[in-house]
């Protein structure tokens, strides 16, 4: 009977899910608003990003994550996760590991960009944007519309030369976005990038598109994999940028207080140690298939040097170069180690017990859900990557 009406009045019960707190929280911050907007919104979700973008505690409240945010974050991580499923069954889109591969650009961009904001680029409200979670908003919204278009252009163009004209309107909307933002809000930059090399990233883009739609692969894997590559070029040509153009680094100075220290050696350094420990397990995987075979898995492969990553790039961070760590658990850890080199070994358990789940306890019942165990290591090489790069690229550049 209840799983009658649960089929019958789905859309209704998952919209109220969605809506109902928001509306509470509304009517709070309205009516009571000392008590629902400063003594919780702010004090525990606004608030943190205020000061993260400001550097300092603002009104008492320190940047980066408690308790109360991480797990609010993690239940909205779920149910994204689960809408994720169920439009790929909708739109029958198999997340396989073609498009993990085609999303990691996203990954790479959302982790670069983080930096930049570390670096000062962004002033005003355009700062918000990069910093998490609102960071995360605006991957997802890039990712959804690659993903749309490339969808709309494989179902509705029967040819190369239609898909190409989907894909090059896609590029040209998101430039047109970029160049009325930079002309618009450029007091709010701190260093706009010449004019030709976002022109340049964008044919770049449609060249590898037309490439690979010649050679007939997936258009939809092709129009996330270009539009990543696209955002993340940019991003990494800004990058390149703050390391030589003193001009931004002065401006760094004046608003942090302290001269940026360029490394460039760490940003060989903390992927190498990266990807070694990652092959080291693939490498036991390969040679013990019948016992520990699913460490030689590609997505495992992945999964470790994502947050092998992170942790390398924390390890480094904070025992080298003094920087502080602002998750909950991961802070606990490092203060009862005393050294952060412990992240590694957590990374490791953590991505260990997570492939254990999926495909060995959880493997036959996760059959009946097609591409929901992929969809879920997709957002486990994300958790770990985009954090990653983010540390990676603030500490080559010393900010």
């Amino acid at each position: 009977m209840l799983t009658s009406y649960y089929q019958r009045y789905k859309i209704l019960f998952w919209g109220l899910i969605a809506i109902v707190p928001l509306a509470i929280l509304l009517l709070g911050c309205i009516l009571a608003p000392e008590i629902f907007w400063d003594g919780f919104l702010y004090k525990y979700f606004w608030g943190p990003i205020v000061s993260d973008l400001e550097g300092r505690p603002v009104e008492g409240i320190a940047e980066g994550y408690n308790v109360v945010n991480t797990i609010i974050y993690a239940l909205i991580l779920a149910l994204a996760l689960l809408a994720m499923y169920k439009a790929f069954r909708r739109f029958r889109i198999n997340m396989d590991l073609g498009l993990i591969l085609a999303s990691i650009p996203f990954f790479l961009f959302g982790g670069v960009s983080r930096a930049l904001e570390d670096a000062a680029l962004f002033q005003g409200w355009l700062g918000y944007w990069f910093i998490s979670p609102l960071i995360y908003v605006l991957i997802a919204i890039l990712f959804i519309i690659s993903g749309i278009f490339g969808y709309i252009a494989q179902k509705r163009a029967s040819d190369a030369r239609g898909r190409i004209i989907f894909y090059t309107v896609q590029v040209a909307v998101i430039m047109a976005v970029y160049y009325l933002v930079t002309l618009i809000w450029n007091g709010d930059l701190s260093y706009i990038l010449p004019p030709y090399i976002p022109m340049f990233m964008a044919l770049f883009s449609v060249i590898v598109f037309y490439l690979l739609i010649s050679n007939e692969m997936d258009v939809l894997r092709s129009s996330i994999l270009c539009i990543g590559l696209l955002v993340l070029l940019i991003a990494i040509s800004y990058a390149i940028s703050f390391a030589i153009d003193l001009e931004w680094q002065g401006i760094f100075t004046s608003i942090e207080g302290h001269t940026p220290t360029i490394r460039p050696m760490e940003a060989i350094i903390i992927p190498g140690i990266a990807f070694v420990l990652s092959a080291i397990i693939w490498a036991i995987g390969k040679v013990a298939p019948n016992k520990v075979g699913v460490l030689a898995a590609p997505t495992s492969f992945l999964m470790f040097l994502a947050h092998f990553l992170d942790g390398t790039a924390t390890f480094r961070g904070i025992d080298l170069y003094g920087y502080g760590e602002k998750h909950v658990l991961p802070t606990v850890l490092i203060d009862l180690a005393d050294t952060a080199a412990v992240m590694l070994l957590f990374k490791f358990f953590l991505v260990l017990a997570i492939i254990l789940l999926i495909d060995v306890l959880f493997k036959e019942d996760l059959k009946s859900y097609q591409g929901l165990g992929n969809i879920m290591k997709f957002a486990v090489i994300f958790l770990g990557m985009a954090p990653g790069t983010r540390d990676l690229v603030r500490i080559s550049l010393g900010v």
